[in-house]
């Protein structure tokens, strides 16, 4: 009798502990999904917004008709001269239908920084939806890199410096088009200034649209 009571009470146990870790495996797997508000056979949407890279690599970008600015082969990016706003990198971008509509987006540049001089790098841009009419008001506007990422410590620093976050609410439409110009506006660093990759940073709150066109 004792020990058929030990086998009852081994199995309760043996019972309790498997319910136990399938009860951990289910928390953990709840745990992984929390982020989505909404989970269907046809849409998934997250709680939050996430931050991800559109990404313009020097070796993509568009030079002007001049090929200007020269690009270095030996480094790997555009050379961006002292005073001379007129050699300018010209980009077109889409941004992807995983996009937060109506979200700002923070334009930066990587570039090769080899003193503590100030560069000054301008963006010319003109933000559109899909299906808008170009009008008087559709023209380019202008924003200053102004913020820098790293403090600069000496020989070649990697940095990377932050145009002001741009936002318009009325781009509330997949596939928006914006059309860039980057050039350098400054006489303060000598010589020329090697840039590797013009990034814009968006968020995120689904993988993508419902429909083709419509978020």
């Amino acid at each position: 009798m004792k020990k058929l009571i030990f086998l009852i009470l081994l199995s309760v146990c043996l019972f309790a502990q498997e319910t136990r870790v399938n009860q951990l495996r289910a928390e953990k797997i709840i745990s992984q999904v929390s982020d989505f508000t909404n989970i269907e056979v046809d849409q998934i949407t997250y709680s939050d917004s996430y931050w991800d890279d559109l990404r313009f690599p020097a070796t993509t970008i568009r030079q002007g008709a001049t090929t200007k600015p020269d690009f270095d082969t030996d480094n790997l990016g555009l050379l961006f001269p002292q005073n001379d706003a007129d050699e300018i990198a010209y980009i077109i971008a889409q941004f992807p239908h995983s996009m937060k509509t109506g979200s700002e987006i923070k334009p930066h540049i990587h570039y090769w920084q080899t003193s503590s001089d100030t560069i000054q790098f301008k963006m010319d841009y003109r933000w559109m939806d899909n299906g808008d009419t170009l009008t008087p008001a559709d023209t380019f506007k202008t924003v200053t890199c102004n913020s820098l990422a790293f403090a600069y410590v000496g020989d070649t620093l990697l940095q990377i410096c932050s145009f002001p976050s741009i936002i318009d609410t009325s781009i509330d439409a997949v596939s928006s088009i914006l059309d860039i110009k980057i050039y350098r506006d400054d006489n303060i660093a000598v010589g020329d200034v090697l840039v590797k990759e013009f990034d814009i940073h968006y968020q995120i709150d689904a993988p993508g649209s419902r429909t083709e066109f419509v978020k």
